[in-house]
């Protein structure tokens, strides 16, 4: 899995519109490749793992100071206008290694790209609600929950909980052409 890399060159049959014109088009026609082609069988399982829980630090709800509400909601702004909206900060998110900004996002939102970046699932778990401004960073020696804490007024929490995993059950290296 960490060794073999393999170019996929493929054509769809009818119209593509049709195939991409949603969002499900493209994962839809890549399941359907993955198993013609690698036999790839996979299903989904609940399994109890450690995580850790995104919540707010102090009892009485307060956030930190680089934490506001805010009006602009950029999931709106952006079905209204049909694109990206740019605002600065940005909208709805950007990040960078370390480096974490928006302009109307939710925590969940800010949960997931956590995720990504500490390579642990996050689930937000604030009750915090709405779109927010946030800007966090931290640098390379420090926890990214130290960071949390004194600019959002967030924590994280290890725990455990269940969460859907991906299984794969069967695949097979392709066969040339």
């Amino acid at each position: 899995m960490r060794d073999d890399r393999f170019d996929i060159v493929t054509r769809v049959r009818g119209k593509a519109d049709d195939y991409f014109a949603s969002t499900e088009g493209l994962p839809t026609v890549m399941r359907m490749l993955l198993a013609e082609r690698f036999k790839l069988v996979v299903h989904h399982e609940t399994r109890d793992l450690p995580v850790h829980a995104l919540t707010v630090a102090s009892r009485n709800g307060t956030t930190g100071p680089r934490l506001r509400r805010t009006e602009t909601n950029c999931a709106t702004l952006r079905r209204r206008t049909n694109a990206l909206v740019l605002a600065r900060p940005p909208c709805p998110m950007h990040s960078e290694p370390r480096k974490v900004k928006s302009g109307g996002g939710t925590l969940l939102q800010l949960a997931q790209e956590l995720s990504s970046q500490m390579n642990r699932l996050v689930l937000d778990r604030t009750g915090l609600t709405g779109p927010f401004e946030y800007d966090l960073e931290w640098k390379p020696d420090q926890p990214v929950s130290i960071a949390l804490q004194e600019q959002l007024g967030l924590k994280l929490e290890s725990i455990r909980a269940p969460v859907d995993v991906l299984v794969i059950d069967h695949v097979e290296k392709p066969t040339e052409n």
